[in-house]
């Protein structure tokens, strides 16, 4: 399979603690943070209580819609929260 490049920002002490634990393991920073990266993917379907808002705000339009049809169909604890999460970011890009 093809490898691709991220670029993303994160706090400064995340990546302090991130290349602690590279070094501790022997491995580069990017394989640590790829294997946490895919393990975290296949383990936890993020939920949008668990997205956080610069997370809401990267989704499409139709992701946006069709996490709020989830949330309405299965009704998790506090998915009235969740959906008002994501119903205010669709809002705001109209608004813009």
């Amino acid at each position: 399979m093809a490898k691709k490049r991220l670029t993303f920002e994160v706090e400064e002490e995340l990546h302090s603690v991130l290349k602690q634990e590279a070094a501790k393991h022997g491995v580069p920073l990017g394989a640590l943070c790829s294997a946490l990266l895919d393990r975290g993917v296949k383990t936890s379907s993020l939920g949008p209580s668990e997205l956080g808002s610069e997370m809401i705000s990267a989704l499409p339009l139709n992701a946006l819609r069709e996490k709020v049809n989830l949330l309405t169909e299965s009704r998790p604890t506090n998915w009235e929260k969740s959906v008002r999460r994501l119903n205010t970011e669709i809002a705001r890009r109209f608004k813009i």
